[in-house]
């Protein structure tokens, strides 16, 4: 393996084969400093560590793994220099100013490796895509009937010879995939014609995507299945539409279903694909068939289906879909697996799924509330009460609901009610055991056991704003609200009130059930340019300690913001020594703070597993961050905002935009970036599996035109 990443190392230096991102002009600034000048990083400089209740604290706020030798962990050769590491050094011998802790990879020779920004996305530019898929020898380019010998591709680059005058078909065969250039003319060997434009004799770029379809998002729809390893795309085109699937290892994409076809997507965790047909030019209704791919058997699930409203996969195996001409319409549930259906009489669109996706909750004015169970297909009726809203408790047991009068829940199974509370209004905890209420509006806040029993008032004043601006803690212990004297925090089992802060428009950022400790925002100062600014505060709802100051004078786009499982806390907090901001994550697990690099946004992308996030510096580069160690590696340039990166299914690479290019990462050290497309649309980019991609191409300019539309390319 060491072996085959110096070789890997080799070739991205030299240019050849692979499309690792070369160091270019304009990019010395992103060079890592010198071995020579690197000293060790300080374990915390005045400005650097978090402001802290007292000395102790904020010896605490430090990672044990920020404590590292001037040659920091031993990560194994990382493309045959090894992954060293800067740990940072003051700046003008100012032992006050912070420097980041950036990697410093090196090919075989000892040379620094740093990744070149991805080529211009105009599709007018010279670059040429390098073949990253093997041996850019093996690519076959052949011109209609003429000899491919007549056409050079060693190199990676497309040239034409001299051939005889005409008008040909451009195919470019590259392993498993095919792309095709339709009406290329060659006229003496000067320039060549698409579509009827001509363009300068040259290298015209080659990418190793295949072009699934022309069109554009408004008419093109895809979705991906990880477990089919495949990706099935529909494009409407009036009775010439057709709806497709495709492995995503390549290969000719197979027909599924042609005519109107309105949208296609995959069902019973990928084994199936449900296909929606509209009826023809009078759009009056829509017929949905279930396609197996593997034995080319098509079933008709219904025959006139409203084409204005969604068909619903509640389930991978449970497909809901409406019937009928009138409001309500009537549900049906398909049972896929057992190849079955039943239907529920009289539903509009206003229904909810329960959290373990056995139960519906469905509701109409003439029907009243009722569940319906996903598995059996019974319904239980709950109540003819005009509800206005209601939702199932976290355990799925429960539906709570109001009828702007009272509070009720009622058992999901069966229908029975039990009566909560008098309130026009409620909140359910995260947990699904409690039910915030208030009396009247002038009333103190009072909570209610889901189960029914004693009310318990955890207020003496009231909240300035509706019931549902309130926040339950996680574990249903707090809720939080402004008042108008401060944002405060309310226990739920007794009468314990605590103000966060007196400051305006108080706002959770994370709550640690184990250590009771709540992160949280409040209005700051005004800031010229900036307007009012956020201060970042932290304190243990227990009683055990102070509030601290985490971090002051946050703008737009700094955070704080919490990562998906909500251990990690993300921020980028000015900085007074280097008028520039800090990114620094705090692991609220431990309340250590780890400062990545200097940023313009506290935005970031973390990994499946939270052990990496994608960042943007303030110099534009995007870079991967180890959280272990707080170690940064150097991607190429980046977007402005790092939170529109998407990391593939096992999270073991990333995918981002960088000026209209398409480039994607692996997540490991000294990572070499992979050029995979220009004038990507990489909002609409999808993992297909770890290893291949769907994108579409929009805005390619004249006279590539031919070159919009969907693609899948394979990544490396």
């Amino acid at each position: 393996m060491g072996r085959m990443r110096v070789a890997w190392a080799a070739l991205a230096l030299a240019g050849c084969g692979s499309t690792a991102l070369q160091a270019g002009s304009g990019r010395d600034a992103e060079a890592p400093p010198s071995r020579d000048a690197a000293a060790e990083r300080p374990v915390a400089g005045p400005d650097a560590a978090l402001a802290r209740g007292d000395g102790a604290d904020a010896t605490a706020e430090l990672s044990p793994d920020q404590r590292l030798s001037d040659d920091g962990p031993d990560d194994g050769p990382a493309e045959g220099g090894g992954d060293l590491r800067d740990a940072g050094s003051a700046v003008g011998n100012d032992a006050d100013a912070w420097s980041p802790a950036v990697a410093i990879c090196t090919n075989r020779d000892g040379a620094p490796l740093t990744p070149a920004p991805p080529p211009d996305a105009s599709a007018a530019s010279p670059v040429v895509s390098r073949l990253d898929l093997g041996d850019p020898t093996g690519t076959v380019v052949q011109l209609g009937g003429a000899a491919s010998s007549m056409v050079v591709s060693s190199d990676g680059k497309l040239s034409l010879p001299l051939v005889p005058d005409g008008t040909y078909s451009l195919a470019l065969a590259l392993g498993a995939w095919e792309e095709t250039i339709p009406q290329l003319e060659v006229t003496g060997g000067k320039s060549f014609i698409v579509d009827g434009t001509a363009f300068p004799l040259g290298p015209i770029e080659l990418q190793r995507a295949h072009r699934l379809v022309t069109g554009s998002t408004s008419d093109v729809r895809f979705t991906t299945s990880a477990a089919a390893s495949a990706l099935v795309y529909s494009q409407y085109a009036r009775s010439a539409g057709t709806a497709s699937l495709v492995p995503a290892a390549g290969g000719a994409p197979t027909t599924v279903a042609s005519g109107w076809v309105s949208q296609a997507f995959f069902v019973e965790d990928g084994r199936r694909i449900a296909v929606v047909m509209l009826a023809g030019d009078t759009l009056r209704g829509a017929a949905i068939d279930l396609v197996d791919p593997a034995t080319a058997t098509r079933t008709s699930l219904a025959a006139d289906s409203p084409f204005n409203l969604d068909v619903f996969l509640f389930t991978p195996k449970r497909l809901g879909y409406w019937i009928g001409s009138t409001s309500p319409l009537d549900l049906v549930i398909e049972r896929l697996d057992v190849g079955d259906r039943f239907t529920v009489k009289d539903v509009n669109n206003i229904w909810q799924r329960s959290p373990d996706k056995r139960w519906l909750a469905v509701y109409t004015a003439t029907g009243g509330l009722r569940t319906v169970d996903l598995e059996t297909g019974a319904v239980h009726f709950v109540s003819s009460r005009p509800v206005n809203h209601f939702e199932f408790t976290a355990d799925s047991q429960r539906v709570v609901f109001s009828d702007q009068i009272t509070i009720y829940s009622a058992e999901a199974g069966t229908g029975a009610v039990t009566e909560l509370a008098q309130s026009n209004e409620y909140l359910l905890s995260p947990d699904g055991r409690l039910v915030l209420v208030r009396p009247s509006i002038s009333q103190p806040l009072q909570v209610v056991p889901v189960m029914g029993g004693a009310p318990v008032t955890v207020t003496v004043d009231v909240s300035t704003a509706s019931l549902p601006t309130n926040v339950f803690s996680k574990d249903g212990a707090f809720v939080f609200m402004q008042t108008v004297n401060g944002f405060k925090a309310a226990s739920t089992a007794k009468l314990d009130v605590q103000v966060l802060t007196t400051a305006g428009n108080g706002l959770v950022v994370n709550y640690v059930p184990a250590s009771k400790t709540l992160y949280f925002i409040a209005d700051g100062a005004y800031v010229a340019g900036l307007g009012i600014t956020s201060d970042f505060y932290r304190m243990p709802l227990d009683h055990s300690g102070p509030r601290e100051i985490l971090a002051t004078g946050l703008g737009m786009f700094m955070g704080p913001r919490s990562s998906p499982s909500g251990r990690y806390i993300a921020f980028a907090a000015p900085d007074a020594v280097s008028s520039r901001s800090i990114l620094t994550i705090i692991d609220t697990t431990t309340g250590a703070a780890t400062p990545l690099v200097y940023a313009t946004t506290g935005l970031v992308t973390f990994s499946p597993d939270e052990s990496w996030v994608f960042l943007v510096d303030d110099s534009t580069t995007a870079r991967l961050a180890r959280l272990s160690d707080g170690l940064t590696f150097s991607l190429s340039g980046g977007p402005y905002l790092a939170d529109a990166a998407k990391f593939s299914p096992s999270g073991d690479r990333v995918m981002y935009g960088a000026g209209g290019v398409l480039v994607t990462a692996p997540v490991q050290p000294c990572p070499l970036p992979t050029f995979v497309m220009r004038n990507a649309d990489v909002n609409s980019a999808r993992w297909v599996t770890d290893r291949a991609l769907a994108v579409f191409r929009t805005g390619v300019a004249a006279p590539f035109s031919f070159a919009n539309g969907l693609y899948l390319a394979q990544v490396p």
